[in-house]
């Protein structure tokens, strides 16, 4: 269950439309379901944006984004990663007890959507 709606959020954040800011995906404007908070990194770690979408919402702290962004890194190089395979990483689910962490990349960013489990 909890596979499934990580694997339909990552597909809700791949489908958004772009914005006027290079980044593909607005996850303030156009939360996932369950969203807690969000971030969204280049390619070598920096914050492009963090935000929620609503007044629930909180940006994810830079410090938790970093620690997914070392989670990829370690994982692997994010360039290597998409020439290998033909696209490569596209998403990553990271589940804790009481939270989850879905990201997912384009050409030029990452993105972080923090949402409930369960």
């Amino acid at each position: 269950m909890e596979e499934a709606a990580a694997a339909a959020a990552s597909t809700t954040m791949m489908q958004q439309q772009p914005t006027t800011t290079n980044v593909a995906v607005d996850l303030e404007a156009t939360p996932i379901p369950g969203q807690l908070a969000s971030a969204v990194l280049d390619l070598q770690g920096n914050m492009v944006r963090g935000g929620g979408g609503g007044q629930q919402q909180q940006q994810l702290s830079s410090h938790d984004a970093a620690i997914i962004f070392q989670m990829l890194v370690e994982a692997g190089n994010l360039e290597e990663m998409q020439q290998r395979s033909g696209g490569g990483f596209r998403r990553m689910t990271v589940t804790f007890s009481n939270v989850r962490y879905i990201v997912a990349r384009d050409e030029n960013n990452v993105y972080i959507a923090q949402t409930r489990t369960g």
